[in-house]
């Protein structure tokens, strides 16, 4: 049993990094592949520990850092693709798992398997149903992983029930602390279809980003700022914001799947959505404002409010009027929108617009169409009107 789960966890642990290495692979990538190449390794070291029966505490070790690390990892990874920060979660299962192999060479020294075996669970579930949780939010929310959820809804529920049998004031068997039918094929379970999920996500991503936005560069309205320019004038602003002591702001707007328009209406009226797109994101803004193009599916603007609420208000108000002039392009299907606002004040110049941008496709995942989020230390959400 241990074999056969080693073999399959092998295959498809070197499908999913083969498929990684032949593309630019983003933060949430680093995460997946890094999470999959542990899940490799905790399964051979578990078949070695098993090799060298009860003195390969050691291979037992690094099999539950290296499982800890793998739900970890797929945990901070669904989190960057979602567009959350990652260090706070990286920090966690990164503790956890040199929490584990301690607790595992203590029960190895003083040979008593339950003293592992309660530690591994306890983590190891956590991690799952965390991740479980991170599957149905944001851009993974709307995508296909609901079985990967149900595998690592699963995964937490099996160690919680593994746990309360531990704590339960009766003898255990012999065997206890060793692997299951049950352990194999979960392990089975989470490589396959953990492979699959997230090696499609990527794939369509990538897809995606093949089809650029239709408009070239030198045809962009006069007054938008192409990216390194607006870049530098970003850093410029922030740092005099700086020695001022005052707050500039990033107010950035985002759609999902654009090729998608073309797709389903053709070329031109994508087109013909880009160009009134950009020209009511230059109408809309305030006459201070300073409007670019960052990247492919994203406007931006600079901003210099006097207060966040005023932030705030510019951009539910240019938010809420350049929706309204997209809807009144007939037979134009409107792809999800989102807004959101970065501060310089919490945030590096460097990270601004990606800040913003992040916090606009976090917007997107809400039940109510048109909401603003603030990119500060806590996310606020702000309902935009029906009538701005």
């Amino acid at each position: 049993m241990l074999f056969a789960t080693s073999l399959v966890v092998l295959i498809a642990v070197v499908a999913f990094l083969a498929g990684t290495a032949v593309r630019r692979t983003r933060a949430a990538g680093r995460h997946w592949a890094f999470a999959f190449l542990a899940l490799g390794v905790a399964a051979f070291a578990r078949f070695a520990a098993e090799a060298v029966d009860a003195d390969g505490w050691g291979a037992l070790a690094l099999s539950d850092v290296c499982t800890a690390s793998f739900f970890g990892a797929m945990w901070g990874g669904m989190r960057r693709y979602n567009g959350r920060r990652s260090v706070v979660s990286t920090t966690v299962w990164v503790l956890l798992a040199l929490l584990l192999a301690v607790t595992t060479g203590i029960a190895g020294t003083i040979g008593e398997p339950v003293m592992r075996t309660l530690p591994l669970m306890v983590v190891s579930g956590v991690l799952a149903v965390l991740g479980a949780i991170e599957l149905r939010r944001g851009r993974l929310g709307r995508s296909d992983t609901l079985l990967l959820t149900i595998v690592l809804g699963a995964t937490g529920l099996v160690s919680a029930l593994r746990c309360a049998v531990i704590l339960l004031p009766v003898t255990l068997p012999a065997g206890a602390g060793q692997p299951t039918l049950v352990d194999g094929a979960i392990m089975m379970s989470l490589a396959v279809v953990g492979t699959m999920t997230i090696g499609s996500r990527q794939a369509a991503d990538d897809a995606v980003e093949s089809q650029p936005m239709s408009l070239a560069a030198d045809n962009r309205p006069e007054g938008m700022l192409v990216p390194d320019t607006f870049q530098s004038l970003l850093s410029l602003l922030a740092r005099r914001a700086e020695s001022r002591g005052e707050e500039i702001a990033v107010l950035v707007m985002s759609t999902i799947d654009i090729p998608g328009v073309g797709a389903a209406l053709g070329a031109p009226r994508q087109e013909r959505f880009e160009t009134a797109w950009r020209e009511s994101w230059l109408s809309r803004l305030p006459v201070g404002a300073l409007p670019g193009e960052p990247g492919p599916g994203c406007l931006a603007a600079i901003l210099a409010p006097s207060t966040v609420g005023e932030a705030r208000r510019i951009g539910n108000r240019v938010y809420g009027q350049v929706v309204e002039d997209l809807v009144r392009l007939d037979g134009t299907l409107l792809p999800v929108t989102g807004i959101g606002i970065a501060l310089s004040g919490s945030i590096p110049a460097a990270e601004l617009v990606a800040s913003a941008h992040a916090a606009a496709i976090a917007s997107t995942a809400s039940a109510a169409r048109g909401d603003l989020t603030m990119s500060e230390d806590e996310v606020i959400e702000r309902t935009l009107p029906p009538h701005p």
